[in-house]
């Protein structure tokens, strides 16, 4: 048992540690300007992660940030961004979590859940490790008041790691009393919750029991953990271990779903695709309902995911139709490529929120069938628009693209010009004329030459 004891806390640990490297990077992090946080993720691999979480990341969209802030189940995590903040997504593992009350010091896979139907469907169910929490909000001590994170949304792995997944509605949230959760940097100020969820469809595992109780803990500090409240109504992600039951993630503990959903047999995570997908389709769905369901379907790589989306954008009008063909967009679909360029052509009417999201969704785009509707959005004259395009263009790795990537090494923005370069670099595997954004910056006169040169003589331009 000792040795057993032992282990465990070196575990806790070796995760407190790695939590203040985080802390660490993070502030390294929060020092890049947008366009290095892009490259950086992109030098990384995971640009295809980072479009849609959203587009505001990339362009400043402060206004979706906005939306995001105002939806009721997230105003624990509101830390002033009502007067302007820039997203940025910042992925993080998960810290020591530790809930303490009085004398005694427990972690927060300790904390009580029902107190007397769960150990009914427990035996059921397998141990496993629960998802590793993205510790980002916890980043925002070290942040500007003014400003707050968004952080990624993994459906997949949210999915995987749940001992239960079901759609249901919060009947009752009580207050358990003042507690404290100490994240890693010392202990807050918390209270006790116990939620009961009443279960309409059961997607992953065995309860026996038609309501569920969750135990949670809500700091009185913002820290972007979110509880529930009475009468929600959604997909709910819950891990268990022995005697207790809680939200998998405290940070993202449900996602929107329709009453009297409509499931086919299949796996955990195809029904949730199928859940999220009707909530595109529903009728009067609040707008943060259908981010949150668009950006999860955007993020699973599946067939499902494409095949629920592209069905609701031939279901939809207006701007649901606009944001599912963005979301296809930015997942490299090109299926949703002629309402986005008809909308870019012609965006009378169009939120300004709406043109940043269409015109960052282009950036998500590798598939060369797209250049010759990216050749025509340059026409537009739009700088996002542009930004979206230079980067597609560089994407596509296609000869097609390098007549465009040329005429963009004029374009007023540093950054345009840049993904013209390196794109023609790229395209061409000229190596040696491929830069570092640094390099980039401080030779850009040179670079600029060689690739000017370099159309003129290859590409016959006037």
């Amino acid at each position: 048992m000792k040795r057993e004891e032992g282990k465990h806390f070196r575990k806790i640990h070796a995760r407190m540690q790695a939590h203040l490297d985080v802390l660490k990077q993070g502030d390294a992090y929060r020092k890049l300007s947008p366009h290095e946080t892009f490259l950086l993720a992109r030098d990384k691999g995971k640009w295809e992660e980072t479009p849609s979480t959203p587009l505001a990341a990339l362009f400043g969209d402060i206004e979706t940030i906005k939306t995001l802030i105002s939806d009721d189940r997230l105003q624990q995590f509101n830390t002033g961004a009502k007067n302007g903040a820039l997203a940025r997504a910042l992925p993080a593992p998960a810290p020591a979590w530790r809930q303490t009350a009085s004398r005694s010091t427990l972690t927060m896979q300790h904390i009580l859940a029902s107190r007397h139907q769960l150990p009914e469907f427990r035996k059921n169910m397998s141990p496993k490790k629960v998802m590793p929490i993205f510790f980002l909000a916890v980043l925002l001590a070290g942040m500007p008041t003014n400003s707050t994170v968004i952080r990624t949304l993994d459906v997949a792995s949210l999915t995987s790691q749940s001992d239960i997944i079901v759609i249901g509605k919060i009947l009752s949230v009580t207050d358990r009393g003042p507690t404290t959760l100490d994240p890693g940097s010392g202990p807050i100020p918390a209270s006790a919750f116990e939620a009961v969820l009443q279960v309409d469809h059961l997607l992953k595992g065995s309860p026996h029991a038609q309501n569920l109780f969750v135990d949670f803990v809500l700091p009185k500090v913002p820290i972007g953990i979110q509880g529930v409240v009475s009468g929600q109504y959604g997909l709910f992600f819950l891990a268990a271990l022995q005697n207790e039951l809680r939200f998998t993630d405290p940070m993202q503990p449900s996602l929107p779903a329709v009453r009297n959903a409509k499931l086919a047999p299949g796996t955990a995570q195809d029904q949730v695709t199928i859940a999220l997908g009707q909530v595109l389709v529903a009728p009067q769905v609040p707008d943060a309902d259908l981010f949150w369901a668009l950006d999860a379907l955007g993020r699973l790589k599946t067939d499902l995911a494409r095949d629920t989306l592209r069905q609701a954008l031939k279901s939809s009008s207006g701007n649901v139709h606009l944001d599912v063909a963005r979301t296809l967009v930015a997942r490299n679909d090109v299926a949703g490529l002629e309402p986005v360029e008809s909308a870019l052509l012609h965006p009378a009417g169009l939120s300004n929120t709406m043109i940043s999201n269409l015109a960052g969704s282009l950036g998500g785009l590798k598939d060369p069938k797209s250049i010759p509707t990216l050749k025509r959005l340059l026409g537009t004259n739009n700088p996002q628009i542009t930004k979206g395009v230079a980067i597609a263009l560089r994407q596509s790795g296609s000869a097609d693209a390098l007549e465009p990537l040329s005429h963009l090494l004029n374009d007023g923005d540093e950054q345009v010009r840049y993904y013209a370069v390196v794109g023609l670099g790229e395209i061409t595997n000229q190596d040696e004329w491929t830069p570092a954004f640094d390099e980039f910056r401080n030779h850009e006169a040179k670079y600029l030459t060689y690739w000017r040169d370099w159309a003129a003589s290859n590409l016959q331009l006037l």
